[in-house]
């Protein structure tokens, strides 16, 4: 029968085997001696009144159940509670006493390890069962004493000696490899935590492994990167003192190497001050990709997908060449990052004829890559399930490709290729002064007029009555100008741009939409061709309006007068 673990009925216990022999003996523990038949009575003798334990938990072979546990009932003062085990003969038998000891060990109290006597195996139970406790069970050991009876002393005396440091070796060991295995560094804290002073450089080394821990969790790769570099730059300088422990210099250079391949450092290996000061470069791009592959191989399917995505951006900025042309200036989503994330996203609604193989290539990518992240930005809250092993597996294929182009510059060049000039874009109505005005203020090369079977007439006396010489494009023409809104679709596209408008608009290098003229469903369909070319084609394009001040009477009698031209929004490029 096994004692209960529901409630511990002292706060402190020592965890023993009182062997089957009584010898007597006379025990040192820092510099204090005693007699004594049983180590563990020597230890509670010895140890100072606010380390002592208060219960005996008392693990006993039929052999030692003879003699030696009534003895130890009788002197050591405090409640003993007997565990029965077997000699340990078998892994079977091993595995028993192991949960015989889980068993009895109640949770959240401190417990002193004595393992003195017993069988040469138990020590070995004893360290993997206070592993058990003190990970899963909050159970604080207290000291770990072995009595050296074998020992030659002067006198006879048997020194008892604390072995806590191979507990506490064990746990440094578990800590480094759980900070290099999964980026978390908990454990790594609190240990340092109970041996530093928390001030100078080992707080420093605290902060920078907590900093770490909670960047590489969240993604940020930036905010790694300068953790990682202070882990690096301050490791080196302590030294194996800071962990306290033997083979302290090996697990130091473990944990720095752990955040090596991923510190920012400039040209003189020196943490950068601020992320802003961080330069974008094939380097911190090759930076990046390590990351990515880590979270790949970790089965982190959330930070792999968006820490891609945001790579690709990075790339293709740093192929734009100057807009990156100031370190911080590849940070700023305004101009800089959306327009990179929009030639991205402009592949998608761009008809294939117009694109390279490699723009399709790519785009196939960011596809891809757009459809996984969408998986997890919404926590998986849709009908279909997520299958994260077999998206892991296409990501990772996905990446792989990708890694193979990161220092051609030409591949991501994602500019389509455009004609020259100004491509005007304007309605045709009844009156023919706003064309007119559009024609002589803006001075295009090319123009797509907006008309209605009533108005295509018009175009060509317009164009000749303001000078104009460049090319008349086939027009898009609405059937009804009046309630045709459903047409635009067709004309326009939805998701993807149409086929005729993108060839259409692709012939000039530079868009510039008149919203005035014609009626109003065919002004809706002019703004309609702006947003396409901006959004769907990623084209410099900018809207404006005419204004004609005169009476409707003048500008009927005289329609070929130059207005006024406003310029409605800044040149979205």
């Amino acid at each position: 029968m096994l004692p209960s673990t529901s409630t511990p009925l002292a706060t402190h216990w020592l965890l023993t085997s009182p062997g089957v022999r009584l010898i007597d003996t006379t025990y040192a523990l820092e510099g204090n001696t005693t007699s004594a038949k049983l180590s563990p009575l020597a230890l509670l003798k010895l140890l100072p009144s606010e380390k002592r334990p208060q219960q005996v938990l008392a693990l006993v072979t039929k052999e030692a159940e003879k003699e030696a546990l009534g003895y130890l009932e009788e002197e050591a003062g405090c409640r003993v509670v007997p565990v029965p085990i077997p000699d340990g003969k078998s892994p079977a038998e091993v595995w028993d006493i192991l949960t015989r000891i889980l068993a009895a060990v109640p949770a959240g109290i401190r417990l002193t390890l004595d393992v003195t006597h017993g069988f040469r195996s138990l020590p070995f139970v004893y360290l993997t069962a206070a592993l058990f406790l003190t990970s899963l069970r909050d159970v604080r050991i207290e000291g770990v004493y072995y009595g050296m009876l074998e020992a030659g002393e002067k006198d006879g005396v048997k020194p008892l000696v604390d072995l806590s440091v191979v507990l506490n070796l064990a746990e440094w060991f578990y800590a480094t490899r759980m900070f290099r295995e999964t980026g978390q560094a908990h454990d790594l804290i609190r240990l340092l935590s109970m041996g530093l002073a928390r001030d100078g450089l080992e707080n420093e080394m605290v902060t920078a492994l907590a900093d770490f821990t909670r960047d590489y969790a969240s993604g940020l790769p930036l905010e790694l990167g300068r953790a990682a570099a202070v882990i690096c730059h301050i490791g080196t300088m302590i030294g194996d003192p800071m962990l306290h422990v033997p083979a302290g210099e090996e697990l130091r250079r473990a944990i720095i190497q752990a955040a090596e391949p991923f510190q920012l450092v400039d040209a003189a290996q020196t943490p950068y001050e601020s992320k802003k000061d961080v330069p974008l470069g094939s380097g911190e791009l090759r930076r990046q990709a390590r990351l990515i592959d880590l979270y790949l191989e970790r089965e982190q399917f959330a930070s792999a997908v968006q820490l891609i995505r945001e790579w690709m951006v990075n790339r293709v900025l740093l192929a734009e060449g100057e807009a990156v042309s100031t370190s911080s200036a590849w940070l700023d989503y305004r101009p800089n990052r959306i327009l990179a994330e929009s030639r991205l996203n402009v592949l998608a609604c761009v008809p294939s004829d117009l694109l390279t193989p490699e723009q399709i290539e790519v785009r196939g990518w960011w596809q891809k890559l757009g459809n996984a992240r969408n998986e997890v930005a919404h926590c998986g809250f849709r009908p279909q399930a997520v299958e994260v092993t077999r998206e892991l597996a296409d990501v990772g294929q996905v990446w792989q490709q990708v890694r193979e182009h990161i220092e051609d510059e030409s591949f991501w060049n994602l500019e389509l290729k455009t004609g020259g000039g100004i491509l005007l874009v304007s309605p045709v109505g009844r009156s023919r002064g706003a064309l007119f005005t559009a024609l002589k203020r803006v001075q295009p090369q090319r123009l797509l007029p907006i008309v209605s079977q009533d108005t295509v007439e018009r175009v060509g006396e317009i164009c000749t009555a303001a000078g104009f010489t460049g090319e008349t494009l086939p027009p898009l023409v609405m059937n009804d100008p009046y309630l045709g809104y459903d047409e635009i679709p067709t004309l326009v596209g939805k998701r993807q741009i149409a086929p005729e408008l993108a060839n259409t608009l692709v012939k000039g290098s530079q868009v510039i939409v008149n919203l005035t003229g014609g009626t109003t469903v065919m002004q809706q369909l002019a703004q309609k061709v702006a947003e396409a070319a901006w959004n769907k084609l990623g084209l410099k394009t900018r809207t404006v309006a005419v204004v004609d001040r005169r009476s409707r009477e003048e500008q009927e009698k005289n329609p070929y007068v130059e207005g006024e031209l406003v310029w409605l929004d800044n040149d979205r490029s």
